[in-house]
């Protein structure tokens, strides 16, 4: 099955404080309630308070006054009327008029989501759903969000299915998050019909279907939500679910990098160094990456250094591919760390620093990157960087990108059998790397391949033929 990221949806307002459709109506009959309570000496009753309050926060036949607002509304939030308890909540959520307190805004949400208020239901749970929250509790907002989905809250279906989905709260349930997101989708939630992709993409809970997971990424790529757009566009570019267009790819792409989704804007830069689905453009794919890596997206900061690097679509400049590979080193991206470490180890565009090098290739080589797994390995033979000279260290760190396919790395395990460094001198085995080596086009083992066969007999050459085979087979070629 495909992973997939399903998202939640955010908090709910919308306005519902004062009733829905009446409001204007009402409000318009209570604006006069202070001048009438001072004639007759009666007190304001909650309802009028709340309208009052409503008046201030929105500004109506005057300016806005939040700190105003949140007075009324807290009179009549004392009163019970749910109603304003919701909003004080929320005004105690967003800080407007108060302070933000999220432990007073769940105390007002909660006595409104008891008296029956689907939005503040839904925002008390959304409160108490936050990851690493002071007031996280799965459980709980699991509850309140079902009580919200069942009052007709589709952000509400959106986030239970989310939380089934999950596990967060309530035991994992992938059937039960689709329906959740079904419910959502069909009343044309946008997250919802996203979401719904998601699961039909990777089979999550319901069969794996890429046709029907594109159908719902349409849906909701219509209203604009970035990460369909992505998905769409991403579904035009394999073949999944659609025929492979990559013109299509590359216009839903366009529209997601429009609105900023770095993702998209480094998938557009791949096209345009390509040309697939649009011209090749060196400087249109520099300008597009250029845009994901400000944004911090470490994919287009690694590519960004490499085009750097190398000159391609911009003049080579070693500096500038240093600074954004350090960007995507910081991030802990390994084929940053690798080049990044290959540039102290060399000097290039940055002062020559081997214990630098040795920190970057580390960094990377736990991550399983195969060029820095081989260049650690070389610290450890030659006992560069600080490192002890040890020889057992680097077959270790040889062997390790050898049998990922480095072609560098199997001459280099290859000279160590044959010399006998860190591991028993083996003439079959050094000949079966180099052997691995000069296949895959290593012109330096090919002639030491030839050396060291002449000196094996026809039975080791055999065994070391065998050996080969077997390596062949198993280590990847890259």
């Amino acid at each position: 099955m495909r992973r997939g990221r399903v998202v939640k949806a955010g908090l709910d307002y919308a306005g519902r404080y004062a009733g829905a459709a009446a409001v204007v109506l009402v409000l318009l009959a209570a604006l006069c309630a202070p001048q009438r309570a001072a004639l007759t000496g009666e007190p304001l009753d909650p309802r009028a308070q709340r309208l009052i309050g409503a008046r201030h926060y929105s500004g109506h036949g005057g300016v806005k006054d939040y700190v105003k607002a949140f007075e009324w509304l807290l009179r009549a939030a004392r009163q019970g009327d749910a109603a304003a308890r919701f909003h004080v909540g929320y005004m105690y959520d967003n800080a407007q008029g108060v302070p933000r307190s999220p432990a007073d805004a769940v105390r007002w949400y909660r006595l409104a989501a008891e008296q029956g208020r689907v939005e503040a239901q839904f925002n008390l749970a959304l409160l108490l759903s936050a990851p690493g929250g002071p007031l996280e509790d799965a459980a709980e907002a699991v509850r309140w969000f079902h009580r919200a989905a069942r009052g007709g809250s589709v952000p509400a279906q959106v986030n239970l299915g989310f939380m089934y989905f999950t596990g967060a709260g309530v035991e994992r349930n992938r059937a039960e998050a689709a329906g959740w997101f079904r419910r959502a989708a069909q009343r044309e939630n946008a997250v919802a019909q996203f979401n719904l992709g998601v699961v039909h993409r990777g089979g999550h809970g319901t069969p794996q279907d890429d046709a029907e997971a594109v159908g719902w990424f349409r849906r909701s790529a219509r209203q604009g939500f970035v990460p369909a757009l992505l998905a769409l566009g991403a579904a035009y570019d394999r073949g999944a679910g659609v025929a492979v267009d990559r013109a299509e790819a590359a216009f839903w792409y366009r529209l997601a990098a429009a609105r900023g989704a770095a993702r998209a804007q480094y998938r557009l830069a791949a096209m345009y160094g390509r040309g697939e689905g649009v011209a090749r453009d060196a400087a249109e794919a520099v300008s597009w990456l250029r845009k994901a890596a400000v944004q911090g997206y470490a994919r287009a900061q690694v590519r960004l250094g490499l085009r750097y690097d190398r000159g391609i679509g911009v003049a080579e400049n070693d500096a500038e591919a240093a600074k954004w590979y350090r960007l995507a080193a910081e991030q802990g991206n390994p084929h940053a760390q690798f080049n990044l470490g290959s540039m102290y180890d060399n000097g290039d565009g940055v002062a020559e620093n081997d214990a630098e090098a040795v920190r970057l290739y580390r960094a990377a080589a736990v991550q399983g990157h195969r060029g820095a797994q081989n260049g650690l390995g070389i610290m450890y033979a030659t006992g560069a960087g600080g490192l002890p000279k040890d020889d057992r260290g680097a077959v270790r760190w040889y062997r390790a990108a050898a049998e990922q396919g480095d072609v560098q790395a199997q001459f280099n395990l290859a000279a160590m059998y044959d010399a006998g460094r860190g591991v028993p001198e083996d003439d079959v085995r050094a000949y079966a790397w180099y052997n691995l080596a000069a296949d895959r086009g290593n012109r330096e083992a090919a002639r030491f391949r030839t050396a060291i066969g002449s000196r094996l007999l026809a039975a080791n050459i055999v065994r070391a033929q065998r050996l080969s085979n077997l390596l062949s087979r198993r280590v990847p070629a890259r």
